[in-house]
């Protein structure tokens, strides 16, 4: 059944298009009233002002509508859809999805969440004792609990590099991943957008010079994906992974896996499987019965986001970023945790202010000025991460900028 609402909306966005199309996408971003028809679409709580868009991307409101239409597809059908159409939806799907990303439909798996992705490469992998995995401390938690549990399992070691925040080049990076690999490296796990700060790395760049070396390379667009334009034929990595509940606007949960086709026969599947042949990546699939509503609904987050258009979401995504920085950047006490430079962040960006925990700041601001955003406490930062999404106003970034000057005022 057509999606009517949806259907309008693409139609309001295409018709924005054709009105704003002398304007380029950075000059789209700043145009308020294009932007205004997209935050419509949203109803977010109006109990406080949500800057906290980095664990989970609120659906517009005419995707929800598509999840609950399909739900109730899908249970009024109940056996005879998953036996009978959800083998072709399945297939459908990630056709489209390998075209989004930028591969061949062979090439992909579809999973439940981005941490599941990474444990499938992981543990699917074969290790033997003494090789060598290179990740960094940045890296999500989740992924480096699966490298730890490889570790405890099969005798590897892991070496944990420290990315700088402000790095004086992308060669820095590069150069701190290849001092990291030795003889015994098997692979390198890259995040490409780093959760807490929102650093982008130079993931192509890192992957030539570790493939140079014989080392593979995984990795983690968990943040990338659909909040950066790009083609992962662009990265070259041999294993990559991402959500599809943050910056593509799907539903709770998905994940997709991407692998070279001369790799797949390397990994086991993380679930038995002897139905598929080794070098079939459908093997990675055997999650039993699935929540097929939620995998329906990515085809309309599919479509709205192409019809917004990468390009576009990411200069807004920027553009909103550079907003609440560049008024906060030069006040006494506070400072900012992120490269700011074009092409180094995007959405997400950190902060801290002096003498304060970032725990404590972000209660301040959820507290006493109703907005929300996460503090994070670690060993290598102490800051809170502020994520505005296409729904938020610069009204909502004014009150940021309004509170983060009068808590670093405060005493």
């Amino acid at each position: 059944m057509e999606n009517l609402e949806l259907m309008t909306f693409i139609e309001q966005i295409k018709q924005q298009h054709l009105d704003y199309q002398s304007l380029s996408p950075s000059q789209l971003a700043q145009n308020e009233d294009f932007w205004q028809i997209i935050r419509r679409a949203y109803q977010p709580s109006p109990d406080f002002i949500n800057l906290e868009n980095g664990f989970y991307g609120a659906l517009p409101q005419a995707t929800l509508a598509a999840q609950i239409q399909h739900t109730q597809e899908v249970n009024a059908l109940s056996s005879f859809y998953m036996r009978r159409q959800q083998p072709q939806d399945w297939t459908n799907l990630k056709s489209q999805l390998a075209q989004l990303i930028g591969c061949q439909p062979t090439e992909v798996a579809l999973a439940r969440n981005a941490t599941e992705a990474a444990n499938v490469i992981l543990m699917g992998l074969d290790w033997q004792s003494g090789d060598e995995i290179v990740a960094a401390v940045q890296d999500y938690p989740a992924v480096l609990e699966a490298i730890e549990q490889r570790v405890r399992r099969s005798g590897i070691r892991s070496r944990l590099v420290s990315i700088p925040l402000h790095p004086q080049s992308d060669a820095e990076i590069v150069d701190l991943y290849a001092q990291a690999i030795t003889p015994q490296t098997k692979l390198l796990v890259i995040t490409h957008l780093i959760h807490w700060t929102g650093q982008i790395l130079p993931v192509r760049a890192i992957c030539e010079m570790a493939q140079a070396r014989g080392v593979e390379v995984l990795v983690d667009s968990a943040h990338g994906f659909a909040q950066l334009d790009f083609n992962i034929r662009d990265i070259g990595c041999d294993y990559w992974i991402a959500n599809l509940h943050k910056w593509l606007a799907a539903p709770l949960t998905g994940g997709v896996i991407a692998i070279k086709p001369e790799k797949i026969a390397k990994i086991w599947p993380l679930l038995g499987d002897t139905t598929y042949a080794v070098d079939d990546i459908r093997k990675l699939e055997h999650f039993s019965a699935l929540p097929m509503p939620i995998y329906l609904t990515i085809f309309e987050a599919i479509q709205l986001h192409q019809a917004i258009g990468g390009q576009y979401k990411q200069a807004r995504l920027h553009y909103l970023k550079s907003y609440w920085t560049s008024r906060v950047k030069n006040l006494p006490k506070v400072q900012i945790n992120t490269p700011l430079a074009e092409g180094k962040s995007n959405a997400i960006a950190n902060f801290s202010i002096e003498g304060k925990s970032a725990v404590e700041v972000a209660t301040q601001l959820l507290d006493q000025y109703r907005i929300f955003a996460a503090g994070f406490e670690t060993p290598f930062l102490s800051g809170v991460r502020i994520t505005p999404n296409l729904y938020n106003s610069l009204a909502d970034l004014d009150s940021l900028v309004n509170a983060i000057a009068r808590i670093a005022q405060s005493e």
